[in-house]
């Protein structure tokens, strides 16, 4: 039987290869996951060592909220001397800076560093008094007035010693003369792609609003003493207010930082790769049924000579084995192809990835091969069980047995329990309470996987009359080409189904995602034009908080009656992280309605706090009562909710106003994200928004500023392009449907090689045969994507229905979408029938006729 099995995979080599690149392909989405994840993890991993290497112990803040690492205060300066005084103390130097915070100048006011990773501002006395892997190549260490800055930016920007930059932070920009080269760490590459800016401390001090404090503490023990007991002399001379931990803790605290981004980027590729390896499970037991199909004298006659039904089944699953054992070592090379495509669709989207080597782990490999062989054998068992049930004598006749039997009564009760359940699984999924994030992925996609298999188990039940509704004008059209592809469509209605099926998954999900985007987009589009009275609007084009001094600039300006900046922070409300906003109260409502059902915003600058209709149902509170707020800087704050409102689209739930911001969040807090302004009364629109763009390229170039229209046009940009983004990511599964269908045809025409010789020699010319099995790949196409968008529309649905009001209110179809999706897949047709349609036109007629 092995070596049976072996001469089958070799006597049909284009079989074997379309199906094997059908698992290569979801195998490779598979491995690029993980691939870019270990990889993202290996570069943060490099860095947090050599953030901490010199580094043997750390003195901070405790966290003043059990379990939250951003509630920790700063320390002040005067610990310094009390840790350098501790035994076993070689060097202590405090830390200040930011990253993120903070945007570079050039002499012209140009922004300098626009790329993936944003700028990392920190203080830096030398290197005999500051502890880090820091190397000064060129210049001297900076002073009150200087800057020093790392050699792969200097080298990128063109700076040179000497060169004038400023640095914005929180207030004005501060002019300093660049004076120092740096390299970080053994190679300048490790800063995973950032820039580096070092100030002395005093200039850090006055760009983060940290006078007289530091964020931590660095210490470096004396030769002898280990990390361990340095830091038992620390935390036994140090203050309650403070800890201490080793320099090891603190790089893998910084590797865990990142730890959570990467597992989110890792499962949601994963998630794509999930659906290239459902559509790849359809295609594999689709040609395992079709080849078995063919196959049925040789079964028949193995069965009469004496195999038995187990020799059978392990026959076909020894031949899916092999399939996938071969697929998943080249899905491995593939995933690294697919990884770097991942990479630069990423920066073409305008983001961007640490650079890197790729690395490909033992793991990856286990999984590799796991994925691989075992989607393969699973899609082939089906076949497999029922190619050991072919009565021997029955299979050996002309006809009398048919591979594609089975009861309709069955499969109908049995897709429809399965369509049912998946239903059901989805809807609690979606309007249910899941209880975990685990627990509502798992519903979410089973259930939508249920719903997928449903329904290409019950679409074999219409395939008939909908590719005859579907062949119609082609029958009309092209006489008897056409008319002889619509019957070849509709006379195996399971084939038909399954094929299509494999489009199906990729399709419904492109649909669903295009519906979803849709939607919002409208919403948000409509929430600009019913709820946003501004006439600027202005964020920073990293997405980076600002310098509130552009919202003083720009009130200033003539043509501004008033301007205002939306701040975040955090509060703790029972215990309960809240992100908190700030508006100012006086003007906030002539930029901003945000629908106030109960109460007004009188009151909101005496302690005052707007809440989202949501969040006081939940409280149960209401106009009037008080809400006990605590904030890490001044602890609990008693605020009186003096409205209540519907809208939380723009301003999330919590509001305050910007005076009990300032006075109860720290000074790297007080930072805009995003600010908007009206017009003074009777103003020249053109004039009075080029005004406000001209202060931003006078002073602020890291600003985008924009009226109405230009920030709704931005905002549906962003919104396509990811949709862009995933659709694209989805194409993935898309080919390999389309693949499907070629491998469908071509099998389907080596099946009917005597059929179409009799055609042939009944005078139908080789441009018919083509345009015939051309035709019949593109209702098989248009059939797939019909049920694809359908169901993509009912998901979108669900989801939208499910949505909070706040951010989706409105459901929208892409029409334009649809029909280019329907129309894309006619064209995958007919590509997936170029190959299959030449060689049923290149077949000889007599060899055709003789064909067994």
């Amino acid at each position: 039987m092995l070596k049976l099995t072996l001469r089958q995979l070799f006597a049909h080599k284009i079989r074997f290869v379309l199906t094997t690149f059908a698992v290569v392909l979801g195998v490779a989405f598979v491995v690029a996951s993980f691939v870019l994840a270990d990889s993202l993890r290996s570069v943060f991993d490099e860095l947090s060592g050599d953030i901490a290497q010199g580094t043997d112990a750390q003195v901070r803040g405790v966290e003043q909220f059990e379990g939250d690492e951003s509630s920790r205060l700063p320390v002040d300066e005067s610990l310094l001397d009390e840790v350098r005084a501790v035994d076993g103390v070689a060097l202590a130097s405090g830390d200040v800076g930011a990253s993120g915070i903070g945007t570079i100048l050039d002499e012209n006011g140009e922004r300098l560093t626009d790329g993936p990773a944003p700028p990392q501002i920190f203080n830096w006395e030398g290197p005999d008094e500051t502890i880090g892997q820091i190397e000064l190549l060129e210049g001297e260490v900076p002073d009150d007035t200087g800057v020093a800055v790392d050699l792969g930016t200097a080298e990128d920007e063109g700076i040179a010693l000497g060169d004038q930059i400023a640095i914005r932070a929180l207030g004005p920009a501060t002019d300093l003369t660049v004076q120092g080269i740096v390299q970080f760490g053994d190679e300048n590459s490790n800063l995973a792609g950032a820039s580096l800016w070092l100030v002395s401390t005093s200039t850090a001090q006055e760009l983060f609003g940290l006078e007289g404090q530091y964020l931590s503490i660095s210490v470096a023990a004396e030769d002898g003493v280990s990390p361990e007991e340095l830091v038992e002399n620390l935390s036994a001379a140090l203050p309650d207010t403070v800890e201490a931990i080793t320099g090891e803790e603190v790089a893998e605290e910084f590797s865990q930082a990142f730890s959570g981004f990467i597992d989110i980027f890792r499962n949601a590729l994963l998630g794509f790769a999930l659906v290239a390896l459902v559509v790849s499970a359809f295609l594999i037991n689709n040609t395992f049924n079709i080849i078995l199909g063919q196959r049925l004298r040789e079964l028949a006659l193995l069965r009469a000579l004496g195999a038995s039904g187990r020799q059978v089944i392990r026959a076909v699953i020894l031949e899916a084995l092999l399939v996938g054992l071969l697929a998943s070592g080249v899905g491995v090379g593939a995933g690294l192809l697919v990884a770097m495509g991942l990479q630069a669709l990423i920066e073409s989207q305008g983001g961007g990835l640490p650079e890197g080597a790729l690395i490909v782990t033992a793991f990856t490999w286990i999984v590799a091969f796991v994925v691989g062989v075992g989607v393969t054998t699973l899609a082939a068992v089906a076949s497999a069980r029922k190619a050991s049930t072919i009565p021997p004598v029955a299979a050996m006749r002309d006809e009398g047995f048919s591979f594609d039997r089975g009861g309709v009564t069955r499969r109908f009760v049995l897709g429809s329990v399965v369509l049912v359940l998946g239903i059901v699984m989805l809807a609690v999924g979606l309007f249910g309470d899941a209880g975990s994030t685990a627990g509502l992925l798992t519903l979410l996609g089973g259930g939508a996987l249920l719903i997928f298999i449903a329904v290409a188990a019950l679409s074999p039940l219409v395939a008939r009359p909908v590719a005859k509704t579907l062949g119609w004008p082609v029958a009309k059209l092209f006489g008897t080409a056409g008319r002889l592809s619509q019957e070849n469509a509709a006379r195996s209605p399971r084939r038909t189904a399954a094929t299509a099926s494999a489009l199906m998954v990729g399709l419904a999900l492109v649909a669903m995602a295009a519906t979803v985007g849709e939607s919002f987009k409208q919403s948000f589009l409509n929430v600009i034009d019913n709820s946003i009275e501004a006439d600027v609007f202005v964020q920073s084009s990293s997405f980076a908080p600002f310098s509130p001094q552009f919202v003083q600039d720009l009130e200033a300006l003539d043509e501004i009656e008033n301007a205002m900046g939306v701040r975040i922070g955090d509060m703790r409300v029972d215990d309960t992280s809240r992100t908190v906003y700030s508006v100012q109260a006086d003007s906030f409502q002539e930029l901003f309605d945000l629908g106030i059902v109960e109460g007004s915003a009188d009151g909101l600058a005496d302690d005052g706090l707007l809440l989202h209709q949501d969040p006081a149902e939940d409280l149960g509170v209401s106009v009037g009562d008080t809400i006990e707020a605590t904030f890490l800087e001044t602890g609990t704050v008693p605020l009186t909710v003096v409205g209540i409102y519907e809208d939380a689209s723009i301003i999330e739930n919590w509001v305050i106003d910007q005076s009990t911001f300032e006075e109860n969040l720290s000074a790297t807090s007080q930072l805009d994200f995003i600010a908007a302004a009206r017009f003074v009364e009777d103003a020249d629109p053109e004039q009075a928004i080029g005004a406000a763009k001209a202060l931003g390229d006078e002073a602020y170039p890291e600003l985008t500023i924009q009226d109405r229209e230009e920030f709704k046009a931005d905002q549906e940009a962003q919104l396509d392009q990811a949709l862009f983004t995933i659709s694209a990511l989805l194409v993935f599964a898309v080919v390999i449907a389309a693949l499907g269908i070629a491998n469908t045809m071509a099998l389907s025409v080596y099946e009917r090689t005597r059929e179409l010789g009799l055609l042939r020699a009944v005078g139908m010319s080789r441009r018919q045969l083509r345009r015939m099995v051309r035709w019949e790949s593109v209702l098989v196409a248009i059939f797939g994507a019909a049920l694809g968008v359908v169901l993509g529309l009912l998901f979108g649905f669900a989801a939208v229905s499910a949505m909070p009001e706040s951010f989706v209110n409105t459901f929208a179809v892409p029409v334009p979408t649809l029909v280019t999706i329907v129309i894309a897949s006619g064209i995958v047709g007919v590509l997936a029938a170029f190959f299959p349609a030449r060689r049923a036109g290149k077949l000889n007629v007599l060899q055709a006729i003789s064909h067994e």
